[in-house]
């Protein structure tokens, strides 16, 4: 996997999606912050973690951070979802193993 980090947006059945690549650590992790905070009036934020090969604390930290606009993570199981689960992350977002999952999960809230 590669370690170069990238982050792309997307509409994903009409919800943002921000696809993050490589490492999110106190270098990268502003981006994804810039990126959240252009979704602002969205009512949900899906962040999709699938290809993260590293993630630092500040990278968890811009995750679970309190903000207006919620996030819901995309984590396959792997080290960084075993992170999470140290963490206790899901105390304080939705994660799902899948895109798929977040989406259904999200139009089933919607509904």
């Amino acid at each position: 996997m590669d370690d170069t980090f990238s982050l792309t947006t997307e509409l994903c059945e009409g919800l943002p999606v921000i696809v993050v690549r490589g490492e999110l650590d106190e270098w990268t992790s502003p981006a994804l912050e810039d990126a959240v905070h252009s979704f602002a009036d969205a009512g949900l934020v899906l962040v999709d973690l699938s290809n993260i090969r590293f993630i630092s604390s500040a990278g968890i930290n811009a995750l679970l951070r309190e903000r207006a606009t919620p996030l819901a993570l995309v984590c396959p199981p792997g080290n960084v979802m075993r992170l999470f689960q140290i963490v206790r992350a899901s105390n304080r977002v939705a994660i799902y193993e899948s895109l798929d999952e977040a989406l259904s999960a999200a139009a089933t809230r919607a509904a």
